[in-house]
């Protein structure tokens, strides 16, 4: 409608990837290395739209492993 925004987001299981690092689990270079490449891609993406995210952090960055 013209007056509310909506969001839809896929369900992450596993919480934001601050919480699924202070648990303990330690990701391997893989692991890393395609996660940093989904973020990547995520930003580029929404740059091409002219979006903005001011606040890139592992609390803002949800999960399912």
């Amino acid at each position: 409608d013209e007056t509310n925004v909506y969001l839809l987001l896929e369900l992450a299981t596993d919480g934001h990837l601050y919480a699924v690092s202070s648990r303990g689990h330690r990701f391997s270079e893989e692991a890393t290395s395609i996660i940093v490449r989904e973020i990547a891609g995520g930003v580029k993406e929404m740059h091409k739209k002219d979006v903005i995210h001011r606040d890139i952090k592992l609390e803002n960055i949800v999960m399912s492993m």
